[in-house]
């Protein structure tokens, strides 16, 4: 269980008990429901690769992700996964599948936030490929052989689970 420091009322501030998952005010009586932080990312495929970015901010700065991001409160999972991958890579593309969604962690100003991740796979519908917001480069890999330096648990899972469905889906 994810061990959440807030101890204060989102609403009027005043001391609030901790229960298994959530946090219940003392003064107005309002809960507050701590959940998991909402994703989306795409596994964007071409001739039998996959484009992979490396991170360039912290946390695992350097290491090998695949394009995506936090996702707006009340946004779909594939809507935000589509405006996330334009922001870091330039390009629009159009989901074909969903391949799983992932549970994982996330370092942020020193607490570890329990992360729900919906994961696509999709192809480039058009734009010009070129790594921006947090991303220091991008790099198309086979799809069947091992990428190095994964940060994340879900994109290794991810990646893994690619590797099937494009052994199921190559002659399509």
């Amino acid at each position: 269980m994810i061990n959440y420091k807030y101890s204060h009322c989102p609403k009027c501030g005043k001391k609030a008990d901790k229960e298994s998952s959530f946090i219940k005010c003392t003064g107005c009586g309002k809960s507050t429901y701590l959940h998991s932080f909402s994703t989306g990312s795409i596994f964007v495929i071409k001739g039998g690769k996959v484009m992979m970015a490396k991170r360039a901010d912290e946390p695992l700065k350097g290491a090998w992700d695949i394009p995506g991001g936090f996702l707006h409160y009340g946004e779909d999972p594939r809507v935000g996964a589509i405006r996330e991958l334009k922001e870091e890579t330039g390009l629009d593309v159009k989901i074909i599948d969903i391949l799983g969604i992932y549970m994982d962690e996330y370092m942020h100003q020193g607490e570890t936030l329990p992360t729900l991740n919906c994961m696509y796979i999709g192809e480039i519908k058009s734009g010009k490929q070129k790594p921006s917001d947090d991303v220091s480069e991008l790099k198309w890999l086979n799809i069947k052989k091992s990428v190095p330096n994964v940060g994340f648990s879900m994109v290794q899972k991810g990646l893994k689970d690619l590797k099937k469905w494009h052994e199921e889906n190559e002659n399509n």
